[in-house]
């Protein structure tokens, strides 16, 4: 296994025995069957993670993505992104008003100044709950954004006007606004069994799916 990967795989042999003469469904009850136990198998990770990291449903869905069995190859894979996970994502309090506020034309927000509490972080669930802030005082804040489109022909950030996404911010030195990130899932996954988590479920999961997509045939 590699950067949080694991393949579900299953051959047509033994459900085109037991489908017999609708042989020619036997391609989509496997397929439907590889792509339940996927999904599976995905919750378990997520429970799994869980256990150890504070990340929202929602961020490790995004971020561990299902290729779906087809009639052509029946094998379902789960991988997980290297990509840090944005540490909106983790459990966390919004920052509170502090004194003093400056415009930022790039995001088109006033934004609180010096003073008040920045946003507090928990990335693990045996670690407390952390203020986010820079060594020089610098402390992270909640904001909606608008969301990434692409860049220009000279390369330079265009923002998409209908889309947006909240994370959490920090300014730097030189006034800029950086997004803040956490542990990529790639990351969390290596920290745990990820086979010893799934495999001794997919036989029986894939069997019971297999079982109940040949039912629906028959």
């Amino acid at each position: 296994m590699s950067r949080g990967k694991f393949n579900v795989t299953v051959s047509l042999g033994s459900a085109g025995k037991r489908l017999g003469t609708l042989q020619e469904k036997a391609r989509p009850a496997v397929r439907d069957a590889v792509n339940d136990t996927a999904k599976s198998a995905r919750r378990r990770l997520d429970d799994k993670v869980k256990e150890t990291y504070t990340i929202k449903k929602s961020g490790f869905d995004r971020a561990v993505k299902i290729r779906r069995a087809t009639n052509r190859t029946l094998a379902a894979h789960i991988t997980g992104i290297s990509k840090r996970t944005p540490l909106s994502n983790f459990k966390h309090r919004k920052n509170t008003m502090g004194r003093g506020r400056y415009y930022v034309p790039v995001l088109r927000k006033t934004l609180t100044g010096s003073g008040g509490r920045g946003v507090m972080v928990k990335e693990k669930n045996s670690l407390p709950m952390k203020e986010i802030a820079s060594p020089g005082g610098a402390k992270a804040f909640l904001l909606k954004v608008r969301a990434f489109k692409g860049r220009d022909s000279q390369g330079s950030y265009v923002q998409d006007e209908k889309k947006t996404k909240t994370g959490i911010f920090q300014r730097t030195k030189s006034g800029k606004i950086r997004q803040l990130y956490g542990a990529s899932v790639s990351e969390m996954i290596n920290d745990i069994d990820v086979y010893g988590t799934v495999r001794p479920h997919i036989e029986d999961d894939l069997k019971n799916n297999l079982d109940r997509h040949i039912r629906r045939r028959l």
